[in-house]
């Protein structure tokens, strides 16, 4: 069975997937069926006690179980969060609601579902593919194919700017392109978990722990922010 993936962005910042198989035509359904004050009191309030806490207590247990979906057999198990890969991203089921980590790689896109944007959209695409071509080298056709597949791109869109601004300001005066590329792959865990979750797939190189905290802070208050 095929996978497609829709994003739920969460008030607090918190980006969400949503995988859905591919054989479905009707839309997903909300992350959150209920909605009101308390939900976006209780994110926010989660969101400034992770901003306010340090890197060390976010590092994962190697004793912690996680749940892992095998996309081929479509099954989900239990693995150690220290053997999530790098690249991996948290994604919904659509038949029992559980969040899980799967690997990107094995999702399939979904149909295209949006007629081609209007200009001031595809303003925004054209700022989001300039700041990030030299990590991410698609054409204007490629990057609004793909945000017309979303099931909520204008969401999409949203992200991928928060994360090519990110990019552009904490890169600016970068001279190693090793560095650079390793922010950017900073960024995209970011979008693809949270901020609790990003540790469990963020494992700094090149950037030390301390670099690596900033990115993640800074690209989590600047997207509460907005």
């Amino acid at each position: 069975m095929g996978y497609s993936l829709s994003v739920v962005l969460l008030t607090s910042g918190v980006l969400i997937l949503l995988l859905i198989p591919a054989t479905m035509t009707q839309g997903p359904k909300p992350l959150l069926a209920i909605g009101g004050s308390t939900i976006v009191l209780g994110l926010l309030i989660a969101f400034w006690t992770w901003v306010r806490g340090g890197t060390k207590d976010r590092r994962h247990s190697s004793q912690e179980l996680v749940p892992f979906l095998d996309v081929e057999s479509g099954r989900v198990v239990r693995i150690p969060a220290s053997e999530i890969r790098s690249g991996s991203v948290q994604v919904q089921i659509k038949e029992s609601q559980e969040i899980v980590w799967a690997l990107a790689e094995q999702l399939h896109p979904d149909d295209v579902k949006h007629a081609e944007f209007d200009e001031s959209t595809r303003e925004k695409i054209r700022h989001v593919q300039a700041l990030v071509a030299e990590q991410y080298p698609l054409s204007f056709e490629e990057w609004e194919d793909g945000f017309r597949r979303d099931a909520h791109p204008d969401q999409e869109i949203a992200l991928w700017l928060n994360v090519a601004e990110v990019y552009a300001e904490l890169t600016h005066n970068e001279l190693n392109a090793a560095r650079r590329k390793e922010v950017f792959q900073s960024l995209i865990a970011c979008m693809t978990t949270g901020p609790e979750a990003v540790w469990k797939v963020l494992r700094p190189n090149l950037l030390s722990l301390e670099e690596a905290d900033h990115i993640v802070k800074r690209y989590f208050m600047r997207q509460a922010s907005k």
